[in-house]
């Protein structure tokens, strides 16, 4: 006979290892509502390991699926070149952090902001995008500076024709590009880091490598979230500002609202962002607004 699983935290356990070993769903995108309801089910049968395995694949794993593709069904209209926009530099440091490149997210050079720095060796080679005739001055202005200051930048146009004929991460000559790092890179940048934009890239990064659809700048209910991550769940990822000691009750109102919006389903899990000063203050918000079992759907991480 198969072993009995009695505990509850031996049932989820194991119901994680079949996720993770046969189908490589990870823990965090299974929606705990799914599993709270699933263990509540099983507990009752006194379950042996078979039962449990049997269930999750003939029951669990198809339910996801399912939940899965209706989310990014939904979710995918709303993806055009609006998103391209917003998150461009993403999907290209994507690409070009799996040639080997270190990429530095939305950095200031030299007070000037450019979209992307690459690092190799030590050496730096800035990276300027132009998304169409209207960033055409701006562009043009931010490699214009940087020329002066001796600094070569690498110049990429975009336009629309890129996404609608699905060659967008096809937009450099990838030898153009390595050859123009060769000559033009610099052993040293003034360079400072955006610790914001690199914190969204990584989450951003993590979560469409495991097929998740990320929307930028997405407006759920009355909350704008920076990143709405959409695939077995829906997970809102939103960034509290630096903010002055009579503003508090900012946070007290976003809080509010992420609290809101996890019970009544709009998103299944939450990302905070937050300076390290205020850390301490969401955390102790997050455990006075939040029940305890949905308080365990709010990651709170320090910039």
């Amino acid at each position: 006979m198969r072993k009995m699983l009695n505990g509850t935290e031996e049932l989820v356990s194991y119901i994680f290892d079949i996720l993770e070993e046969k189908y490589n769903i990870k823990v965090d995108d299974v929606p705990r509502s799914v599993l709270r309801s699933i263990v509540s089910e099983l507990r009752e049968l006194e379950p042996r390991t078979d039962i449990v395995e049997r269930y999750v694949t003939q029951i669990l794993v198809p339910d996801l699926n399912k939940k899965y593709f209706d989310n990014v069904r939904r979710y995918g209209k709303m993806f055009g070149w609006g998103q391209v926009e917003r998150q461009i530099h993403f999907m290209l440091g994507r690409q070009l952090s799996q040639l080997g490149y270190t990429v530095h997210m939305k950095p200031i050079v030299y007070s000037t902001p450019v979209d992307l720095v690459i690092e190799q060796h030590g050496k730096y080679l800035p990276i300027i995008l132009c998304l169409g005739k209207t960033h055409m001055k701006i562009a043009a202005y931010k490699w214009n500076k940087l020329r002066n200051l001796g600094v070569v930048s690498y110049f990429v146009e975009v336009d629309r024709r890129s996404w609608k004929e699905g060659k967008l991460l096809n937009i450099i000559d990838i030898e153009d590009l390595e050859e123009h790092f060769e000559r033009f890179s610099k052993y040293r940048l003034d360079l400072k880091a955006n610790q914001y934009e690199q914190n969204l890239y990584e989450i951003w990064r993590k979560y469409i490598e495991r097929g998740y659809l990320a929307l930028r700048n997405y407006i759920e209910g009355n909350t704008v979230y920076d990143l709405l991550l959409v695939g077995f769940s829906k997970i809102g990822v939103k960034k509290i500002r630096r903010i002055s000691p009579n503003n508090q009750n900012i946070i007290i109102r976003t809080v509010r609202k992420i609290v809101k919006a996890l019970k009544t389903g709009s998103i299944d899990k939450a990302i905070i962002l937050t300076p390290i000063t205020l850390f301490d203050k969401i955390v102790n918000e997050v455990r006075r607004q939040a029940p305890y079992w949905l308080s365990t759907e709010i990651s709170v991480r320090p910039l």
